[in-house]
């Protein structure tokens, strides 16, 4: 048992969903490490040690539409990949691309053309954008109920009566949109850049990497919060309960 943690590490992802670049970058880095990505939960990923590969290159392929979430990528995808010198590796999680790898300092790139690699990121841009827009209805819902028809309904109080902690809850909803806007605008900005036949990424902005980090802390707190209050109030539920 000793053996299997010092052989398991946790890293947590510094960069955001549509930097696929900088994403590519960070799995090299690990592999040099001699680490490898075992899953992931949320921004944190559960590594493996092991030799390193100085050499190893990843690169992310959008992912496509398939039958079901367990099914690999298609077959014409994987033979273009494979004919090239890179092996199929998983799909990374929530949908977001298939990774590729190759140990091969010779293996030409999947894409030299930007303007094909600015099509073969059109899904996913279009993807991004449908989150943002989803996540904003969500919001202004969530809003609504919880400062509208929550306390008319319940409390027979008056809608918008703010306090501290209403407060705070505006600022997170506000914070989350900010993140998945940015998200989808960075995604536009890769594929206008590829478009215009640009292919060297740009590099991430420090900004949203403290964003990022902010936001990774919050989340992993409040589930801290909720777990320990559940720990808490489980026992006196289960002593409550008539045998």
């Amino acid at each position: 048992m000793k053996g299997i943690f010092m052989k398991t590490v946790l890293k947590w992802n510094p960069y955001l969903d549509c930097e696929l670049s900088a994403q590519e970058g960070w799995l090299e880095e690990l592999s040099r490490e001699g680490l490898s990505v075992r899953c992931r939960f949320g921004p944190l990923a559960l590594c493996d040690r092991g030799d390193p590969h100085p050499a190893r290159r990843f690169r992310i392929e959008p992912a496509r539409t398939w039958a079901s979430a367990s099914d690999p990528p298609a077959r014409a995808l994987t033979d273009l990949y494979q004919e090239a010198g890179w092996t199929y590796l998983r799909r990374l999680p929530g949908e977001r691309g298939e990774l590729f790898y190759t140990d091969d300092p010779s293996a030409p790139e999947p894409y030299t053309d930007p303007e094909t690699r600015a099509l073969s990121l059109t899904g996913l841009r279009r993807r991004f954008g449908r989150r943002c827009l989803s996540g904003a209805l969500s919001m202004l819902l969530l809003l609504f109920d919880h400062f509208v028809a929550f306390p008319m309904a319940f409390l027979n109080a008056r809608p918008f009566s703010f306090g501290v902690w209403d407060l705070l809850l505006v600022l997170w909803y506000a914070l989350v949109l900010f993140y998945l806007v940015q998200e989808w605008r960075g995604m536009r900005r890769t594929c206008r850049r590829l478009e215009l036949g640009v292919s060297a990424p740009l590099p991430p902005p420090r900004k949203m990497r403290v964003l990022k980090a902010a936001m990774d802390a919050l989340c992993l707190a409040m589930w801290i919060i909720l777990l320990a209050l559940i720990i808490a109030v489980l026992p006196l539920l289960i002593l409550e309960v008539p045998l």
